[in-house]
């Protein structure tokens, strides 16, 4: 096979992995809900581009546009990862790293998707969007005592919004969000399954054996 097919294939096999990750988190654990931390996250930045338009720092046009990037130019999923790996990095880092990340994605956004309005305003409406939502994801970390939890929702909201992972600019969504989400997934599958195959046989047969001696 070519690179070309090989490459073809490993994006099917990923996008396949992504649809059954998602699938199996929310059916294998129904209480896991990452919709009202996604409902936290993007409130803020839904906030902000309309008061961008509302203040006049925007058109109403341009704040179309700028909606329309941050929704097919990975923003969300970006903003998911800054999220994860500044929490993972330590409190110490977090504001360096959170607004090293929003300059990265803005320059990432404003690079990589096509548009005519590249003037400071824009970048400057998508660089606060993106800051407020990784505040309010921050603070949901910080006030829940479920923290496993709500990284696992951001994982699952970081590959969610991902328009495409294999067009992603690094491969970063693999790494923070698929790759531990179909980690714990089959760690999960894996030991039900052995309970569901072993463990009352092994209980049985203890039983048995207690008995003949």
């Amino acid at each position: 096979m070519n690179r070309a097919g090989s490459y073809e294939r490993f994006a099917e096999l990923t996008d396949y992995l992504a649809a059954q990750v998602t699938e199996a988190s929310i059916n294998i654990a129904p209480e896991f809900d990452p919709k009202k931390l996604f409902a936290q996250v993007t409130a803020p930045v839904v906030e902000e581009i309309l008061g961008a338009a509302l203040t006049g720092r925007l058109s109403e046009a341009d704040a179309v546009t700028v909606a329309s990037i941050m929704k097919s130019g990975h923003a969300f999923c970006s903003l998911c990862v800054l999220v994860i790996t500044t929490w993972e990095a330590g409190e110490d880092l977090a504001l360096e790293l959170r607004n090293k990340g929003a300059d990265l994605i803005v320059d990432m956004l404003f690079g990589v998707v096509g548009s005519s309005i590249m003037d400071a305003a824009a970048k400057g409406v998508v660089r606060g969007a993106l800051l407020a939502g990784f505040d309010a994801a921050w603070e949901a970390l910080k006030a829940t005592a479920q923290i496993e939890l709500t990284l696992k929702s951001l994982r699952l909201l970081g590959l969610i919004t991902c328009p495409n992972i294999d067009t992603h600019q690094s491969d970063e969504v693999t790494v923070h969000c698929l790759i531990p989400l179909a980690t714990e997934l089959l760690s999960e599958v894996f030991t039900r399954w052995i309970e569901s195959r072993f463990v009352g046989k092994i209980s049985v047969q203890s039983q048995n054996t207690a008995q003949l001696s």
